[in-house]
């Protein structure tokens, strides 16, 4: 009975809408106007979701004082749109970093928070916290802990895993300027986590310096992420944990390279095999052009190395794209990518900008 009476109150107010729009010309002007921005906010949201569910939330917190149920429609759009758009941003530098979106779901107290892999979407299952940020951190975390390298993540050592999943955390908040997420996150999240793993923090330490150097992403991600196949998913045993955390400090150690230092070009390990040049030095570009750089990547190739980096900021960086060009040209490698990067942090603190590339090593017949 009661299907039946909503059934007809909905005809009958389907018949009052058409009465009005039938007499009265405003009534139908004002409907147009409506399904015009309907249908705009449709395509939008097919060919934007992520920026589309950002936009959603800012327009539901002009109305939040309507109830909790619009709190909680606005703080799910703006975790998800502002989540995923940081993943897909990281998974275009390093593919398959970060592959599977993120879709919020809140349970009640009686359930516990978790996040797993469901048809391609991680789950993160949350509780709804006031203020709106803890709930962001929240998420980022229950992502990290399924979505981040989720093939990776059994080969890598838990703190330095850990330490990974924070930075990432951080970098979503910072994308945002979430000052007050990013003071919580900083004052009692990294703090009850270096309680948890002792050695966190230098980890921590070695990573956001990769991070500031451009290396994090384009460096250590990229590899992460294409670790498995070359571990063809091997049952995990220390040495998968030892060669990775090696990797790092081989990062680490280019990443502290004081000018004119010197320090090993290439990591050629049983399933790393990496070359890391940087292009940083302007007078030996003037006196001997590209060669010096050429002949680096030779010797990382016949070292064993099957890629190799080249990264490096200000004006030397700039021949980057000319030195893969030529290699290329050289039949030495196949450039994979090639990018400018924006915001890397310089000795001195400021911010400059420079260029990387990925080069996939042509092996010796």
């Amino acid at each position: 009975m009661r299907k039946l009476l909503s059934s007809v109150a909905a005809v009958l107010v389907l018949f009052g809408i058409a009465a009005i729009l039938f007499w009265f010309q405003w009534a139908r002007s004002v409907f147009a106007g409506i399904g015009g921005i309907l249908l705009w906010a449709v395509f939008y949201y097919l060919a934007f979701p992520q920026r589309a569910k950002i936009i959603f939330s800012d327009i539901a917190s002009l109305v939040s004082f309507l109830g909790r149920n619009v709190r909680r429609f606005r703080v799910k759009n703006q975790v998800e749109g502002y989540i995923n758009t940081v993943t897909d941003e990281f998974n275009s530098v390093c593919p398959g970093a970060t592959q599977y979106p993120m879709k919020l779901v809140w349970v009640t107290k009686e359930l516990a928070p978790r996040s797993y892999i469901e048809h391609e979407r991680v789950i993160v299952r949350l509780k709804y916290n006031d203020p709106a940020y803890l709930n962001t951190v929240a998420a980022a975390m229950a992502y990290c802990h399924a979505g981040l390298l989720p093939d990776t993540r059994q080969y890598v050592r838990k703190p330095l895993l850990r330490a990974i999943d924070l930075e990432v955390v951080d970098l979503i908040l910072y994308r945002y300027n979430m000052r007050d997420g990013q003071r919580y996150f900083r004052d009692e999240v990294i703090p009850t986590e270096c309680q948890h793993y002792k050695d966190i923090q230098s980890r921590l330490d070695v990573i956001k310096e990769l991070e500031d150097r451009g290396y994090f992403r384009r460096i250590l991600l990229t590899e992460l992420a294409k670790y498995p196949s070359k571990a063809n998913f091997a049952i995990c045993d220390e040495s998968h944990r030892r060669e990775i955390c090696d990797f790092v400090a081989f990062l680490g150690s280019i990443a502290e390279l004081p000018p004119r230092g010197e320090v090993n070009l290439d990591f050629v390990n049983k399933r790393l095999q990496v070359g890391v040049i940087i292009v940083g030095i302007p007078s030996k570009l003037l006196e001997r052009g590209h060669v010096p750089y050429i002949t680096q990547i030779e010797r990382c190739r016949d070292r064993g190395a099957e890629v190799v980096y080249l990264i490096g900021v200000k004006g030397a960086a700039k021949e980057i794209p000319g030195i893969a060009r030529e290699a290329a040209y050289l039949g030495l490698v196949d450039v994979v990518d090639l990018r400018k990067m924006t915001r890397i942090k310089y000795r001195d603190g400021t911010n400059v900008s420079g260029y990387y590339a990925q080069l996939e090593v042509k092996q010796l017949a």
